[in-house]
């Protein structure tokens, strides 16, 4: 669907949409959704705050094995610094995009404050501690916090198992949620030392 000019105005207008809940300046959103220049199309992330699309990025890595095949579909992002969000300067890092420690190196050396993944990584067996495993490497090699915001339910024939998580600098998970499970929580950031810091839920 996604290749489809119909498909893809529909989703860029539900963006714009929601981007105008966002007027009261007190929420922000972080979404992902298609983005298209003249013969480009790319998998991307939306910054919506102030009732508006402030900003995005592109994803970079595009996964093409097993269930993916995003090079047929989408083009290739250009390696870009982190988004500016109200003082916080958030290093995206697009599914994939975390599995290489190319971004995330990238994301460093451009400012990054804090690394952010959301994922659409379905299940597998040993799935959940492989992504563990990877978010703990790319923590150590930048020493920044990392949330990995992962996708849960079904989708044609994938089904995807959520267990999102945060981790701090000093790669200690400040926060495990459920599996296959829909949960929201809130979680409080503060700097300290120069760092942001999660506290534990």
């Amino acid at each position: 669907l996604v290749s489809k000019p119909a498909f893809q105005e529909k989703a860029i207008k539900a963006i714009e949409n929601l981007a105008l809940k966002t007027k009261n300046n007190k929420t922000a959103m972080l979404v992902g959704g298609p983005r298209v220049e003249p013969g480009k199309l790319y998998n991307s992330f939306f910054l919506l705050d102030g009732g508006e699309v402030k900003t995005y990025r592109d994803k970079q890595c595009l996964p093409n094995y097993g269930v993916f095949d995003e090079k047929r579909v989408f083009d290739k992002g250009i390696p870009q610094g982190p988004v500016n969000f109200r003082g916080m300067k958030i290093g995206l890092m697009i599914c994939e995009d975390m599995w290489f420690p190319d971004v995330a190196e990238t994301l460093m050396e451009s400012g990054a404050e804090i690394l952010l993944a959301p994922q659409a990584s379905p299940f597998a067996g040993r799935k959940r501690e492989e992504r563990l495993q990877q978010g703990i490497a790319r923590v150590t090699e930048t020493g920044f916090p990392l949330i990995v915001l992962n996708q849960v339910g079904g989708q044609d024939e994938l089904v995807f198992d959520g267990s999102s998580f945060v981790l701090d600098k000093k790669c200690m998970l400040t926060c495990q949620l459920p599996s296959f499970e829909e949960v929201m929580i809130s979680q409080n950031w503060i700097r300290e030392g120069g760092y942001w810091v999660p506290q534990r839920s």
